[in-house]
């Protein structure tokens, strides 16, 4: 889908018809949308910025009011304005590249896997399907499963090609390893994290 917005179109409406075109229903369904390169720099940043806002909420107390957090913070900058511009809203605002961050601040690639991660586990447990199998099976050995043990446990779920699809889940880069992990003794485990979440559940 396609979708080009009027150059009066504030960050506020662009994230609100977004939201609307891709929805969160049947998470497993992929969309894709093309938007302008100034769109798609609005709807990231105006995201950035209220993840940024909401953790700093999350860190206050009872007596601290929302004008205060906005005026300490820093925020990204994209060319668009933020809401309609009768409300005459404003931040301090920098190009992202212009920002200086503590190393105490996780980065993004780092908070984008910790949510690829947790998405890949709502979709995949409790389901009947073979992936959401293997997470359970690998799940309830706290210490991992051997490549023997793994391969006949295809067997049973499976009744071909077990050999293929293991080797094309344990090379499936990325995403096999946002939440498993395999040992030098070719032990198969969830991480920790992967593990924390689950239990989270």
């Amino acid at each position: 889908m396609f979708y080009k917005p009027g150059n009066t179109m504030h960050a506020v409406g662009i994230c609100q018809t977004i939201g609307r075109i891709t929805g969160c229903a049947m998470p497993d369904l992929k969309r894709r949308l093309y938007a302008p390169k100034d769109v798609y720099d609005t709807y990231v940043n105006y995201n950035k910025n209220q993840e940024l806002y909401i953790n700093n909420i999350q860190k206050g107390n009872e007596d601290t009011i929302t004008k205060d957090i906005i005026e300490e913070l820093v925020f990204n900058k994209y060319n668009r304005n933020i809401d309609r511009m009768k409300l005459n809203l404003r931040m301090n605002m920098k190009k992202p590249e212009d920002i200086e961050f503590s190393d105490e601040e996780d980065s993004d690639e780092e908070v984008n896997q910790i949510d690829r991660m947790q998405e890949l586990i709502n979709n995949w447990w409790g389901k009947k399907n073979l992936t959401g199998k293997i997470l359970k099976f690998v799940y309830d050995s706290e210490t991992g499963v051997s490549e023997n043990e793994l391969k006949e446990y295809l067997k049973e779920c499976r009744s071909k090609n077990t050999t293929g699809f293991y080797n094309h889940m344990i090379s499936n880069g990325k995403e096999y390893k946002l939440i498993f992990e395999r040992t030098s003794d070719e032990i198969t485990k969830i991480k920790n994290e992967a593990r924390e979440y689950i239990n989270s559940m």
